[in-house]
């Protein structure tokens, strides 16, 4: 069997996701528009229908959103 890959294809969408979130609240968005930007893509949050301003917000407060904020996407539980 071979390894798995570095980053699985849910690693890689929540981390395009965390990026996202970063960006637009640096430039100023609110956790409610980046969550209607988020559910008008076709994303969906892991255990509900769409996402929320909370569960935005929660995914800024993330270990692996503040390890993206100071620039070492490295640091920060994989889950």
């Amino acid at each position: 069997m071979p390894p798995l890959p570095p980053l699985l294809p849910e690693e890689r969408e929540r981390d395009a996701i965390l990026q996202l979130v970063v960006q637009r609240r640096e430039a100023g968005d609110t956790f409610a528009a980046i969550a209607r930007e988020l559910n008008a893509s076709g994303l969906r949050p892991r255990f509900a229908a769409s996402f929320s301003k909370f569960q935005v917000a929660d995914l800024l407060r993330s270990r692996r959103a503040q390890a993206l904020i100071m620039g070492n996407k490295d640091e920060g539980p994989r889950t």
